[in-house]
C-alpha cells in the first residue's frame, strides 16, 4: 500500500509542479521515473515469490 501511495504522490507532485511552473521537462521525466520504480517493484516481488516457492 505504501508503494502505491508513493507512486501516486510522484504523479500528483509532477502535475502540480507543471501547473505552477509550466516546467514540461520535469513533467516528462516523471513517467520515466514511475515506470522504472514499477519495474523495480515487480522484479523485487517476483524474487520474493520465487524465494518463498523454493523454501517450500
Amino acid at each position: 500500500m505504501e508503494f502505491v501511495q508513493g507512486v501516486i504522490h510522484l504523479f500528483i507532485r509532477a502535475c502540480v509542479h507543471y501547473a505552477l511552473f509550466e516546467d514540461e521537462e520535469y513533467l516528462n521525466l516523471q513517467p520515466a521515473v514511475i515506470r522504472q520504480t514499477l519495474t523495480l517493484y515487480q522484479n523485487t516481488n517476483q524474487t520474493k515469490t520465487t524465494l518463498k516457492e523454493d523454501i517450500r
